[in-house]
Formats: structure tokens, sequence, C-alpha cells
């Protein structure tokens, strides 16, 4: 039977690193990394390779020669093994790379829209990056205002997925914090990956901290009561109606 590859999308800050860790370990037969476009890079510390290669994936996509190391680590690894690459920032790539590997489905990682374009917000604050190249390329938003930005960019989760269901891939679209509370939940997904993921494992994986990208109290109705009223006008007429399709709308937020 033929390895398979599962890729583990997101719109960063999602929680995609967290379960290329939660299943790391969990089968002797699934090799789990984050960002493996980045991270199997060559290095040469002079030129710093490595970095500008995750600049071109985020920036142009994973095509050309700069990636060609990609693919071919990818198939040489999955002669022996499955694997299960994360990366927030492929989900445009996935049907490039379905063309040349043998990808066996997708998981697209949903998190609390106000934690998780609160986290991006705190991040890379005002200033406009090589992700403001991203969103304009795949949502059409071109203005200078990022915390705009960063809520358009977390509206698009609909449109991506929809995006991958069209090019006729398996997807699994799964909130961050249902996999992140329900054992239940994580031992399915590692199911249908066909790994048989102790509950054991899964508790184990969900009481370590998703990583941090700002300080202090992240419940959803902190951080929305820290907002100014003009940023919490924008995030209802931009991300209200996904919100309420995520289950993730509150009370308090009307």
């Amino acid at each position: 039977m033929a390895n398979k590859l599962y890729l583990v999308t997101g719109l960063g800050h999602c929680g995609t690193k967290w379960l290329a860790q939660a299943m790391r370990g969990a089968s002797p037969r699934l090799e789990s990394v984050h960002e493996a476009a980045k991270n199997w890079s060559p290095r040469t510390p002079r030129k710093r390779q490595w970095k500008l290669n995750a600049l071109r994936a985020i920036e142009h996509g994973l095509t050309g020669k700069y990636f060609d190391y990609y693919f071919e680590r990818m198939a040489r690894t999955l002669k022996t093994r499955d694997v299960l690459d994360s990366h927030s920032w492929m989900a445009a790539d996935v049907p490039a790379v379905a063309d040349r590997l043998p990808v066996a489905g997708v998981v697209h990682l949903v998190r609390d829209g106000v934690q998780n374009v609160n986290s991006l917000y705190a991040l890379y604050g005002k200033r406009g990056n090589w992700f403001t190249g991203v969103i304009e390329r795949e949502t059409g938003y071109n203005g200078g205002d990022m915390f705009t930005a960063w809520c358009t960019w977390w509206n698009h989760n609909w449109c991506t997925v929809a995006g991958l269901l069209s090019e006729g891939l398996p997807v699994k679209m799964l909130r961050l914090e249902d996999l992140t509370t329900r054992p239940g939940d994580l031992v399915g997904l590692a199911r249908w990956m066909g790994v048989q993921m102790s509950e054991q494992h899964a508790r184990a994986a969900q009481g370590r901290d998703v990583g941090r990208h700002s300080k202090g109290n992240r419940d959803p109705v902190h951080l929305w009561r820290s907002w100014s009223d003009a940023q919490r006008e924008i995030f209802t007429a931009v991300c209200k109606v996904e919100m309420e399709r995520f289950d993730y709308w509150r009370r308090e937020y009307d």
C-alpha cells in the first residue's frame, strides 16, 4: 500500500504547529513536520537560504526551482512512511503540491476569529510586510489598514476550503478549540489519517499550550473589550457572518 501525505493548513496563528506536535509520536509510520518547505531547505549560514525560501513560499507559493528540494525530499520520505506537513500559509499551494505528490487529505484549521486576528495584529502590528502580498493575492484587499487586512484574511477561511474542495481534494475543516479540548476529536482525526492514537496520547497533547504570539489574557471577550470601538466595528462588519458560521460569535459582541 502506498504511503500517504496529509497537509494541514490554516491562516496563521491557528494551531497548525500544535497539531503537528500533537501527531508526533502517535505512530512509527507517520513523520509529522511543521513547515517542511522552510525547515527542510538547504541552509547556508552566510546566505541564510532557509529564510529566503520561507519568504518565497509565502510571497510566491511553492513553485519554481527554489522548492525542488521540498518535493524531492518529500518523495523520498514517502517511500518509507506517511507524512503530515503543517503550514498555515500553504493553503493556496495545496493543488500545486497535489500535482506532484500523492496528497491523501487536507486538514484546514479554524481558530476563534477574535483570538486569531488579535494574535496576528499583535505580532505584525500596523506595518506592511510580506504577508500583505498574500492577503492581497488571495482576498483582493489592498487597503492600508492592517487590522482590516487581518480581519479580511480570517474571513477568508470558508473561501479557502471551498477552493480546495473544488480541486477534488478530501478536506476536513476543524476548529482548533475542539481538537485541544475533546480527546475524541483528536483521536478521530488521527483515525482519519490511518493512525491509531491512544486517548492517553491525545490528552497529553491537549495539555500543551498552543504557541503564544501575544502576551496576557487570551480570553476572547477580554480581547474584544481591549479593542477600540473602531476595531470592534470593523471586525463585526467583516467577520460576524463567518464567526456565526463557526459558532464563535458571542452575545457580548452585540
